[in-house]
């Protein structure tokens, strides 16, 4: 149960995690590749979570935060842990909090250097192999329409099939990933 002034910080509380969510200033991971949350991101923008402590007169806890446990889970901090206690006072159960704290979209600029190498080689092979096919066809005298249409489909899929693999690989993998 909530006291009178855990109440009053409440209704503030909410106040600014709805302006914080009108807003769409959000902290963008660029130091992990999975989901992860921070306090606060590269750039100073902080998390919900931060933001209600911040703007409730809390700015000391949150730069203490920010530089001992960025990355700190709510779900993962004990009950006596001093977050939870500065949660309470703004009328924000720890359980509240957890569910205010997303994953954050990773654009960290990486990607499997695997997966890109053959996606480059299956986009330079699939015209070469293309070509030479088409060249042997025609040494051999054995060119005809079917001859065409195998000879410009396997470049045509090869090449395509390379550049997809590039596009997962360095654009929608770590996205998915984060």
């Amino acid at each position: 149960m909530l006291n009178q002034t855990q109440k009053k910080n409440r209704s503030a509380a909410l106040r600014l995690l709805h302006n914080y969510w009108k807003s769409e200033s959000f902290p963008i991971n660029m130091t992990h590749r999975e989901k992860i949350p921070q306090i606060r991101d590269q750039k100073g923008t902080m998390c919900a979570v931060a933001h209600i402590l911040h703007h409730s007169g809390q700015q000391m806890h949150v730069n203490n935060l920010a530089q001992s446990n960025n990355h700190v889970l709510i779900d993962d901090v004990p009950d006596d842990h001093e977050l939870a206690d500065l949660l309470a006072r703004n009328g924000v159960s720890k359980k509240e909090a957890s569910k205010i704290q997303p994953g954050y979209l990773c654009q960290a600029p990486f990607g499997d250097p695997i997966a890109e190498l053959f996606g480059a080689m299956l986009s330079i092979i699939g015209p070469a192999m293309a070509v030479s096919f088409w060249g042997l066809n025609r040494k051999l005298h054995n060119f005809g329409k079917n001859t065409i249409r195998t000879t410009v489909s396997l470049g045509i899929v090869m090449t395509l099939g390379g550049f997809g693999i590039l596009y997962l690989n360095s654009v929608v993998i770590p996205v998915r990933m984060c």
